[in-house]
């Protein structure tokens, strides 16, 4: 949130028209958050979708109600924040909308954070649940579905967000997530002349006290093979190390252009 924001909280559903919130912030939210290694560098927008899954009224154990969710990228643009862009989460499936934000908004998805926030009141209104006393998490049966009411006393199990996970095993209800990962690729040609590269450092390329070529037959015609390629910055260090497939053989009556494909 930005720093302006913080002491007032999230008002995520109150603008809308269709709100379960008629103003003022949300009191109770839900978090769920994507683990980085899955995510890479942000969950792709417009692509994913969420559909819970709960009871409808009482008596209504069987007929399930299901709310599908992705978000609204598709239509509106980001709000800018201090962590990325900003997106509602509203009604629909893989970024198809079925109900805009301004009619009822149920949270906002911060993709490069792989964050999303939800309004409980408005997961509630939605799914309400039926069965057990809300101030208890019960896990989930497939004769008592649960909803998002959350209890107000003193009392109450304060585990809430099991709520969430319990409306995420009905048959029916699921998680859809893609990733999105930034991949730079630069290309670099390495063009070895005909006098370079032909002597070796390797202490076994020369022998004796004045450092002659071990092998006679390479006096005035020395041969090397190039195995590997180092990229260095301005700074004279090695950012990157390339193996070439097979051994490149050389010396003063041939020429190379070895091109490097570095991707980071």
């Amino acid at each position: 949130m930005a720093p302006t924001e913080v002491t007032g909280g999230f008002v995520i559903s109150s603008p809308a028209s269709d709100s379960a919130i008629t103003s003022g912030k949300d009191e109770e939210i839900f978090i769920l958050s994507a683990r980085r290694s899955n995510m890479k560098d942000r969950i792709n927008k417009k692509t994913w979708t969420i559909v819970l899954s709960g009871s409808a009224t009482a008596g209504q154990h069987s007929s399930a109600t299901k709310l599908s969710l992705t978000d609204d990228s598709a239509n509106d643009n980001p709000t800018s924040t201090p962590v990325g862009d900003r997106y509602n989460i509203v009604s629909g499936a893989a970024g198809t909308i079925v109900s805009e934000s301004t009619a009822r908004n149920f949270g906002f998805f911060y993709p490069d954070m792989g964050i999303m926030v939800f309004s409980q009141q408005e997961l509630s209104a939605s799914i309400p649940g039926v069965g057990g006393n809300k101030n208890d998490v019960v896990v989930f049966d497939n004769a008592n579905h649960k909803g998002f009411g959350i209890g107000t006393n003193s009392a109450r199990n304060g585990k809430f967000a099991l709520r969430f996970i319990n409306c995420l095993q009905p048959t029916g209800a699921k998680l859809t997530f893609r990733d999105e990962e930034d991949q730079v690729s630069a290309q670099y040609f390495c063009r070895v002349r005909s006098g370079q590269m032909n002597f070796s450092n390797n202490p076994t390329f020369v022998s004796g006290s004045l450092n002659e070529l071990r092998q006679s037959t390479m006096k005035g015609n020395p041969t090397t093979f190039i195995t590997s390629v180092q990229l260095y910055n301005d700074a004279g260090d090695v950012v990157a190390v390339g193996n070439l497939s097979t051994p490149l053989k050389k010396n003063f009556s041939s020429e190379a252009t070895i091109k490097v494909k570095l991707t980071y």
